[in-house]
């Protein structure tokens, strides 16, 4: 999805447009990373970043020079840093200037970030059937959550109008297509005027969530945990030294004991049309 796209999409999504109402819209696109639950403990990740157009264009604009430089696409942190796959045969110090050049470009931007993480055992959650029903895995969990916070935060950029664009995700992206039209179904997240899958070739911007929710997996299941190391977080380290930074910015890892308190609220609470069943 080009920046032309994005034009597109707003007159597509929210009718002609003029002048500056064409960037009055909040594009948020998200990645996710760690969703598999072989191991005990579970480290589950959705981030990303969230702006108007006028904000994202300047930061593809590099963001895309960087990539057109090394002649790799699309960027996949995992495999960058681990140098496979693509970037088989580059030098350590290759892939620690694309991911550092990449992470300046975003972390020195002004998009804003946006995170929810599960950081415990989901197994041992003990959760009611209906809960269980509900949350089958972390995903979805973190899927309401970070999906609460871009309505929430929106308002940083005195814009309503939201449409989310997420990393697809065959295993999941039914059933979180379900919990958004739950959600609208209650009277909720009414600003999110559009929500859809895509991937990083169709998409480029997901490139930005792909470099933000590995490093925020790759700090919870790292056993130091010293998430001010610049060489292991680049991204999260310029997230953090921007002059406005708050710890929303980085999310609020959720475990089990938050996770119940979040259960036993009644804004927890979503009602299901007649006939609804799960999928």
């Amino acid at each position: 999805m080009s920046a032309i796209d994005l034009r597109d999409l707003c007159l597509g999504l929210f009718g002609k447009a003029e002048g500056g109402e064409l960037f009055a819209v909040i594009f948020a696109y998200l990645d996710e990373s760690g969703t598999d639950l072989a191991s005990v403990r579970n480290h589950v990740v959705i981030a990303g970043f969230f702006a108007p157009l006028d904000l994202w264009l300047p930061v593809m604009r590099d963001f895309n020079a960087e990539i057109d430089r090394v002649g790799v696409k699309p960027f996949h942190r995992v495999h960058c840093n681990s140098r496979r796959k693509l970037y088989y045969g580059w030098t350590e110090k290759q892939a620690k200037d694309h991911i550092n050049n990449l992470s300046r470009v975003v972390g020195l931007s002004q998009v804003q970030s946006v995170v929810a993480s599960f950081d415990g055992e989901w197994a041992s959650m003990g959760l009611s059937p209906q809960l269980q029903a509900r949350y089958p895995h972390p995903y979805h969990h973190c899927f309401e959550q970070v999906m609460d916070e871009i309505v929430r935060r929106a308002s940083f950029f005195g814009e309503d109008r939201i449409a989310v664009i997420m990393e697809r995700q065959d295993e999941f992206s039914v059933r979180a297509q379900q919990i958004y039209d739950l959600y609208q179904y209650n009277g909720k997240w009414g600003e999110i005027n559009h929500f859809s899958y895509a991937d990083k070739n169709s998409c480029p911007y997901l490139q930005t969530a792909d470099l933000l929710a590995w490093e925020i997996r790759r700090s919870l299941s790292n056993l130091s945990r010293n998430i001010r190391d610049t060489a292991e977080y680049p991204l999260i380290n310029r997230i953090m030294g921007r002059p406005n930074f708050k710890e929303d910015d980085l999310g609020r890892v959720l475990n089990e004991a938050a996770l119940r308190n979040v259960f036993s609220k009644p804004e927890g609470v979503i009602n299901m049309p007649p006939g609804f069943k799960w999928s």
